[in-house]
């Protein structure tokens, strides 16, 4: 179904951050409105779920993100989906 998709949308998207982080370390600066803007191309409804979590979880990533896998990642991001979903 969807969640697959989005999956495998979210690991790309987690594997070129990485890649990026790992090049430029003021990227980490922009990280967060980058996310923001990558959100808006998940479409009505999804979009603002997506801002919502990424401001909750933005220092957590920032930190986090160089050192995990990009599947960990999405892991947490689907928990956060999911949490939005249940409410």
């Amino acid at each position: 179904g969807d969640h697959g998709i989005l999956l495998i949308n979210c690991v790309q998207l987690a594997t070129d951050v990485q890649n990026t982080i790992k090049t430029n370390t003021s990227f980490v600066v922009s990280l967060v409105d980058h996310l923001k803007e990558e959100c808006d191309h998940l479409g009505p409804g999804l979009s603002d779920m997506c801002k919502t979590c990424i401001s909750q979880y933005s220092e957590i990533v920032v930190q986090m993100m160089p050192h995990m896998q990009p599947r960990e990642i999405c892991g947490y991001a689907r928990f956060c989906a999911d949490k939005k979903m249940a409410l």
